[in-house]
């Protein structure tokens, strides 16, 4: 480019533009360079201590806000798990019946386990977990035991094999405890070995609404034969299933859609994992004890209330689960009336409420 030089003493004379006075007039009209560093005006600045912090504290609401809602889809999904699994026990139950035309009996005690060689009912040891567990998908005891050793009792062997293996049916999702649990180390076992870990049962039988508990049964077989003092008089026991039962649906006069046969059981939150938890501490193929069976003379209770394991109840939060004898699941509140509560257990009330009941 070339301008024109109009001095006083040279006249008209053209000149060619600098390379720096060419470069302004081709920068955009308003902006400048810094004096110093030569960077644009304006260029974008960095974030801020305090901008960053209120970005860390809404991410920090927004995850306060999101991981409720995240527990409440898992317990619900868990919550769904084991009513499903209530379904499978009721489905097996009404097969059982089917095939012996009895429910399934409930042992002898809490001192015994299944033993494969003596079949169903009255005369099996273990209780209601065992004697399903087939219509459930769950063999057990089948050919010799794993770990025989010379001098060893193979039966008694293979009955411990069945009282320390691990059950998930009978199990509910939302109750955090671990596969296998510690076993009570009050209590010596009479047909099979004592193992430190055994696996426990979420879910208890329907016992009725009067407690008539054996707690041990027999010391033994020969007693079980030849003794007949050993055995509780069950003839006022309401339940569906306890000690050398043959309950028939025809027994159940107030009706299979009326009469709980397995519910959730309450078990002390604080209590999961430790010796000594009344109602949790014994192999879930044990007999009738309250490990495996509750009574409806008790209202139904939440795990985070310490009971000496006598109630339904559950782990959920805000309800508990039952399966009746028809096989369908319910879910129930822990406020349900003690009238609709005490009526569901017994079998045959007739829709009456039994206030004296003599037993503890």
């Amino acid at each position: 480019m070339w301008r024109m030089n109009n001095g006083p003493t040279r006249g008209h004379e053209i000149r060619p533009l600098s390379s720096h006075t060419i470069a302004g007039l081709s920068r955009p009209c308003g902006e400048t360079r810094c004096p110093r560093a030569g960077s644009r005006m304006g260029a974008k600045r960095d974030l801020t201590m305090i901008e960053l912090f209120m970005v860390l504290v809404i991410i920090a609401i927004l995850m306060s806000l999101l991981l409720p809602a995240v527990q409440n889809v898992r317990e619900s999904a868990r919550s769904v798990q084991c009513d499903n699994r209530l379904r499978q026990i009721g489905l097996a139950g009404a097969n059982f019946h089917n095939k012996f035309r009895y429910l399934p009996s409930n042992g002898w005690g809490l001192r015994w386990s299944g033993d494969p060689d003596r079949g169903y009912g009255p005369s099996q040891p273990g209780g209601w977990v065992y004697q399903i567990a087939n219509d459930l998908e769950m063999t057990l005891g089948q050919g010799p035991p794993a770990n025989a050793t010379a001098g060893a009792d193979a039966a008694v062997l293979r009955r411990t094999e069945i009282a320390v293996s691990p059950f998930a049916t009978v199990r509910c999702p939302s109750r955090p405890s671990p596969t296998l649990g510690a076993a009570s180390v009050a209590v010596h076992p009479a047909n099979y070995q004592w193992r430190q870990l055994v696996p426990k049962t979420d879910f208890a039988i329907n016992g009725g609404t009067k407690r008539i508990e054996n707690i041990y049964g027999p010391a033994d077989y020969e007693q079980a034969k030849n003794d007949a003092r050993v055995w509780i008089d069950t003839s006022d026991i309401t339940g569906v299933s306890f000690q050398r039962s043959r309950i028939r649906y025809a027994d159940i006069t107030d009706g299979i859609t009326h009469t709980y046969f397995v519910g959730e059981k309450q078990v002390f939150r604080d209590t999961y994992n430790r010796l000594h938890a009344p109602g949790y501490d014994k192999t879930c193929y044990s007999g009738d004890s309250r490990d495996v069976t509750r009574w409806a003379k008790y209202g139904p209770v939440s795990d985070q209330w310490g009971t000496m394991g006598l109630e339904f109840g559950s782990a959920h939060a805000n309800h508990w689960s039952a399966v009746f004898c028809d096989g369908s699941v319910r879910r129930m509140t822990y406020t349900i009336s003690f009238e609709a509560h005490y009526k569901n257990g017994n079998r045959h009330d007739a829709g009456k409420v039994d206030y004296s009941d003599p037993f503890g």
